[in-house]
């Protein structure tokens, strides 16, 4: 098995069994800039590619204004592998997400922690 499979697959069953978690408060100002455009998201959390063979992940690290990253619980070094229990290490996949984002009321990111999965909601409206 190389490398770029067991990251796979360690990824893909934290997809498959995803744990359900309330959206987080976030800071009223934050929730009333994503309620005008939730792309807006990014201006608080940023996704950057994690490459072994191939996109294993995200790294999770805020934005220029911190607050959500933070008020959300993540953690430096959290590693996004699903959004809405949709498998995140599949570009395409991902594009396809990205493009729904506008229509949703709130997002669930999978992120893994120091080896264990970590599911994050986070309202939008």
């Amino acid at each position: 098995m190389t490398n770029k499979k067991a990251v796979s697959d360690e990824a893909k069953q934290a997809v498959a069994e995803p744990a359900a978690s309330a959206p987080v408060e976030i800071p009223t100002a934050v929730r009333q800039a994503l309620t005008k455009d939730p792309q807006k998201i990014f201006n608080y959390i940023q996704l950057t590619p994690v490459r072994k063979e191939g996109i294993v992940g995200y790294a999770v690290k805020p934005g220029a204004d911190r607050s959500l990253f933070d008020a959300s619980g993540f953690k430096e070094g959290d590693i996004a592998i699903a959004l809405n229990q949709q498998d995140f290490t599949d570009p395409r996949a991902m594009i396809a997400l990205m493009r729904q984002l506008p229509s949703m009321d709130s997002i669930q990111l999978t992120v893994l922690r120091k080896g264990a999965r970590h599911d994050i909601s986070i309202a939008l409206r």
